[in-house]
């Protein structure tokens, strides 16, 4: 039964015909009895267990063991590489771009995984960008960047292999080019990504235990 409650506004706001129905639904809807076990549930489970902190699930294993997105990139030196060029290895993909300061601070650490896995033909790494081919060649320069660079050269189309999770980001495809790793990770020293820390050694050791 819907409990209805009439509310008179026209001597407060001084308008004529303004009487306006407020509809009140029953406490007991399903929805709400829903919510209610959940949360006693969640709270019997922590007092059960204190030391386990709730948290939302790792939303980038949704995507684990899937095709990852097509692209088509342009190296620096003019080689075009597309999902077919991953087959066949590990590929580590950096994603970032020329304005993302997260991005920047990274360099560094890239350049040293980098410099670990270039001699290794079982994998290959891959950074991706949107910006002009032509600005980004004088800013790899600047910054020292001595791993391949590719750019897109659209926006939308880079916002597609980062699945709406921002930069820097990070992607690691198996042999079969399907996601084994995805998320906004950054391997800088000094910084932890909404995903967690996330270090050389660990990269490294997450590829070679894919090949």
């Amino acid at each position: 039964m819907k409990h209805k409650t009439e509310i008179d506004l026209r001597s407060s706001w001084k308008l004529p015909n303004s009487t306006i129905k407020i509809t009140h639904r029953p406490w007991f809807q399903p929805w709400y009895i829903l919510l209610l076990i959940m949360f006693t549930n969640h709270v019997t489970a922590q007092n059960a267990n204190p030391k386990k902190s709730w948290a939302l699930p790792n939303m980038d294993s949704l995507y684990d063991g899937t095709a990852y997105a097509p692209f088509r990139i342009t190296t620096t030196d003019g080689k075009i590489i597309t999902n077919e060029s991953c087959l066949g290895k590990v590929t580590f993909i950096s994603l970032w771009f020329e304005g993302c300061a997260g991005c920047r601070e990274e360099f560094g650490e890239m350049n040293e995984l980098y410099d670990s896995l270039k001699s290794d033909s079982k994998c290959q790494f891959l950074a991706i960008t949107y910006d002009d081919l032509e600005s980004l060649k004088n800013f790899i320069t600047k910054y020292k960047i001595h791993y391949p660079v590719a750019t897109n050269g659209d926006y939308k189309s880079f916002h597609q292999l980062t699945y709406g999770m921002g930069c820097p980001a990070i992607v690691v495809l198996d042999k079969e080019g399907r996601i084994a790793m995805i998320g906004m990770k950054t391997l800088a020293a000094t910084k932890k990504g909404p995903s967690g820390d996330f270090s050389i050694s660990k990269a490294i050791s997450f590829v070679r235990n894919l090949e």
